[in-house]
C-alpha cells in the first residue's frame, strides 16, 4: 500500500493532471472560441456559420469536403489557441526567470589527481 501512496504522490503525477485539467479547459475556451465567433464570422461570408454543407457528388459518392474543412479551421484554431495561450506566455516566464545551470559534478579521482599535483609542486 506504501508503494501506491508513494506512486500517486510523486510530483510529476500532479503536474502532469494539473496539465490535463488546464489543457482540457483549454479545449473549450478554444471551441467556443471557434464556435461563437470564428464560425459566425464565415457565415457572414458563405452564408452558413459552417462549412458542412459544402459537398460534391461524383458517380453517386458524396463528398463532404465541408466537413473536411471545419475539422481543418477546428485544428487550426486550436492549435493558434495552445501557442498564443501556453507556448508563448511559458516562453516568456523562462526567458524572465531562467534556471541556473547545475554546478558539474566533480570526479573525486580527479580531485586526487589535483591534491597530489599541488603536494608536489611543494
Amino acid at each position: 500500500m506504501q508503494g501506491f501512496k508513494n506512486f500517486i504522490m510523486r510530483a510529476n503525477l500532479i503536474d502532469m493532471a494539473v496539465g490535463l485539467v488546464m489543457a482540457l479547459a483549454l479545449k473549450d475556451l478554444v471551441a467556443a472560441l471557434i464556435d461563437d465567433i470564428i464560425m459566425p464570422l464565415t457565415g457572414i461570408v458563405f452564408g452558413k456559420p459552417s462549412f458542412d454543407h459544402l459537398h460534391f457528388s461524383i458517380n453517386g459518392s458524396v463528398i463532404l469536403w465541408g466537413s473536411f474543412v471545419s475539422a481543418l479551421v477546428a485544428f487550426v484554431s486550436l492549435g493558434f489557441g495552445v501557442y498564443f495561450f501556453v507556448v508563448k506566455p511559458f516562453q516568456m516566464y523562462q526567458k524572465l526567470n531562467p534556471k541556473e545551470a547545475p554546478a558539474p559534478e566533480v570526479d573525486p579521482q580527479l580531485e586526487l589527481l589535483k591534491e597530489i599535483r599541488d603536494l608536489l609542486k611543494k
